[in-house]
């Protein structure tokens, strides 16, 4: 190809920021595998060479994502048809099951996390952030003066994060502006992370989010389980929120936006209460 490997992954780089809705976490993930890929085997490579890689990384684990990365990375320097050629085989997932989860039994469980973790987990149930979101939420973003009823966030500006780095507002009840006074130190900056994780760099910021989604996700699965809910996660209480808003009498295209999504494909996944609005809706018919 005529180029070193850095200028090969500047480009993949490139590719990837302005043709893809990656999130951060996956394009780092994908960038580590190609570089290791360009690195164990040079510069001239084939179909060949490529599925010897994967076939190797597959002893132990999933090599769907392996392959995966070769998607932009082929993508990235012309040649997307080799693609199709790559092997891989996809484990079928263990389909993780959201089941609804009472306002009364959450509350029960949010107030038994500890503090710094209590606050995350109750402004995500309540405004269906992600976590990236919700971790990078900033005190200049918040905007109290918009709406008497509603607290307005923008989600993703600034040095704020959002999946696929595409801004977005998030909104939260008024009654809950006593979080954000206990939050708020400054009138800028990061409110759940340290001050120094201002001057980071990408990498060292992604490592620290992830070990505060690591710990954050241990905390809500240990105290779920001593209420008798299974799994619970950073992402269940988004599909909570799901729940929360239909139950509420929200529309499925208004939870669309409300949410983030791109397709309504992807808002009905996280709906798991319609036998109960139908229940509740044939009820109040009379």
């Amino acid at each position: 190809m005529g180029k070193t490997v850095q200028e090969v992954m500047n480009q993949m780089d490139d590719y990837m920021n302005i043709s893809t809705p990656l999130a951060h976490s996956s394009k780092r993930k994908y960038v580590k595998v190609i570089r290791l890929f360009l690195l164990s085997n040079g510069m001239q490579f084939d179909s060949t060479d490529i599925n010897r890689f994967i076939t190797e990384k597959n002893k132990t684990k999933n090599c769907y994502n392996y392959k995966y990365a070769f998607k932009y990375f082929l993508e990235s320097i012309g040649h997307k048809k080799m693609y199709e050629d790559l092997r891989g085989v996809k484990k079928k997932p263990r389909k993780k099951v959201f089941k609804y989860v009472s306002k009364e039994i959450m509350g029960n469980i949010i107030n038994r996390l500890p503090s710094r973790y209590r606050h995350m987990a109750l402004i995500q149930l309540k405004t269906g952030t992600r976590f990236i979101e919700m971790a990078t939420t900033r005190a200049e973003n918040i905007d109290f003066n918009k709406d008497p009823d509603l607290i307005y966030i923008a989600l993703g500006a600034g040095l704020s994060r959002t999946k696929g780095d595409k801004g977005r507002i998030g909104m939260i009840h008024r009654k809950y502006e006593w979080v954000f006074t206990k939050l708020m130190k400054k009138p800028f900056g990061y409110i759940f992370l340290d001050p120094k994780c201002e001057n980071y760099g990408e990498d060292r910021l992604e490592t620290t989010l992830d070990t505060m989604k690591r710990y954050y996700n241990k905390e809500l699965q240990q105290a779920g389980e001593y209420y008798g809910v299974d799994n619970l996660s950073s992402h269940y209480l988004r599909h909570l929120f799901a729940d929360y808003f239909l139950l509420a009498g929200g529309t499925i295209e208004s939870l669309k936006e409300v949410m983030g999504h791109v397709k309504i494909d992807t808002t009905l996944g996280y709906v798991s209460v319609g036998e109960t609005i139908a229940l509740k809706t044939l009820k109040a018919m009379g």
